[in-house]
């Protein structure tokens, strides 16, 4: 886009320019300032085909005057030809995401400048400047590596821009630790069979580092449970937990874990007996 601003009275505007294959455009405007004397802007507009250097000549005249300037003109591309990968959508806390931003060999150049910002939403951030000119080599990478300590989603924001563009990119990921291999057990000497009115420990194991949503239904009228998303979010916190039957009987003890990923659930079986206490044996003569 081009600009003129001129004082003056009944001034002829002539814009001339060129283009890779030598055609010359004109735009003639004419324009009468009723002898004021004051400043007035002209705007026109030319696509270039191809990226070298142009030099785009501004003759303005009237009656009595006319003037000349010659602007060279270095024609750019938007920011263009570029992929984003990463090598898996879904890890673990403390697994590296590997991410890959690539410009092709389709890429069209020049794009001169331009300047890639990473937001990894994690209050990390990865900052590159580069040159695309004319005769930069293809492809080009940028790879980062980042592990997340926290649970959640991310979705990593790339910014890039050069003198004429902006563009936005999102890669969503996810952290999530595996649940899988989690279950519960009776962590005293219990095995299945246990003594009423005797306390039990009971925990989770095989967990991962990071929190989780559970549930325990001892299936005697007693549930411990923390289904709320905040547990998901620190450290896996949990130790054990103690419960007393009351009476005899068999309990299948139903459990669940979850978290933003994964999902586990089973039983453990809880026979209870009441011991045997003050037993009495006699011998009956019989004749």
């Amino acid at each position: 886009m081009l600009i003129i601003h001129l004082p003056g009275k009944s001034i002829k505007i002539l814009c001339v320019k060129k283009d890779s294959s030598y055609r010359f455009v004109f735009h003639l405007f004419k324009y009468v300032l009723n002898g004021t004397r004051i400043k007035c802007s002209f705007t026109t507009s030319f696509r270039f085909f191809n990226s070298s250097v142009e030099n785009v000549t501004v003759t303005c005249f009237n009656l009595v005057s006319w003037e000349k300037r010659t602007i060279p003109v270095a024609p750019l591309y938007d920011v263009n030809g570029y992929t984003i990968t990463v090598d898996n959508s879904l890890r673990q806390t403390d697994e590296d995401f590997n991410f890959v931003l690539t410009f092709d060999t389709y890429t069209n150049l020049p794009m001169k400048n331009v300047n890639i910002d990473i937001d990894f939403k994690y209050g990390v951030n990865a900052t590159y400047l580069d040159d695309f000119h004319d005769t930069m080599v293809l492809p080009m990478q940028y790879s980062d590596s980042l592990s997340y300590l926290t649970q959640g989603s991310y979705n990593v924001t790339y910014t890039l821009t050069n003198p004429i563009s902006t563009v936005t990119l999102v890669q969503s990921v996810r952290v999530w630790d595996n649940l899988l291999n989690t279950t519960l057990s009776c962590l005293s000497t219990c095995d299945i069979v246990a003594c009423a009115e005797t306390q039990l420990t009971f925990g989770f194991i095989n967990t991962p580092r990071s929190g989780f949503k559970f549930s325990i239904d001892f299936k005697d009228g007693t549930v411990i449970s923390d289904v709320g998303d905040a547990i998901m979010f620190d450290d896996n916190k949990l130790t054990t937990f103690n419960h007393t039957y009351t009476q005899s009987g068999t309990f299948n003890v139903s459990w669940y874990v979850e978290n933003g990923e994964y999902n586990v659930s089973g039983e453990y079986t809880v026979i209870a007996q009441w011991r045997i206490v003050n037993l009495q044996v006699s011998i009956q003569m019989r004749s």
